[in-house]
């Protein structure tokens, strides 16, 4: 027994000097620049439903931009709106750069934990006729209905609400959007 334990004395200094590096060995990392994050990780993970034409798509695009703030870019929860607004027309995205909201209990949550939020889209609808026969609807705007997910640490929670936005878009543009319907 004794043997054991002076063999496991001398053995355990070796291997913490193999294995942890000296002063002479330690390197201090030359900084390097991190690239620029401008896209929110909800908008990675948040995907566009397939089957959509150019307008319903760009509609569904707008939706997961502007609802997918996340606190490594984001300094409110509205910043992700100045995101979307580059999928604007040139007025409606100075209404939406100049719009500010205070951060609700939510986001300081999901801030506090460097979190941020995704988009199921559930459906959109738009002019289209579902019966046969049935005029389209001319200038109709298209109405994306989603829920979010939030992210914060290793959890994620759906919010079980569904929302719904519509949007109008003209000459490939988002020209109006009203969140909760109507």
């Amino acid at each position: 027994m004794k043997r054991i334990l002076w063999v496991l004395a001398l053995a355990v200094p070796v291997l913490v000097a193999c294995t942890h590096p000296g002063p002479a060995a330690r390197t201090t990392p030359s900084p390097s620049p991190s690239p620029a994050v401008t896209q929110a990780r909800g908008v990675d993970v948040s995907d566009v439903p397939d089957g959509l034409d150019a307008d319903e798509r760009l509609a569904a695009r707008f939706v997961i931009v502007a609802n997918t703030p996340d606190a490594a870019i984001d300094q409110t929860a509205t910043a992700a709106w100045s995101r979307a607004a580059e999928l604007a027309t040139p007025e409606l995205a100075d209404q939406i750069r100049a719009s500010r909201q205070p951060a609700g209990a939510g986001w300081q949550r999901i801030r506090a934990k460097k979190g941020w939020v995704s988009v199921q889209i559930t459906n959109v609808l738009d002019g289209h006729p579902q019966a046969p026969g049935a005029p389209a609807v001319s200038g109709a705007p298209i109405v994306v209905l989603f829920q979010q997910t939030y992210h914060t640490g290793s959890t994620a929670s759906r919010d079980t609400n569904t929302q719904q936005w519509n949007v109008t878009v003209t000459d490939g543009k988002v020209s109006n959007f009203v969140m909760g319907g109507a």
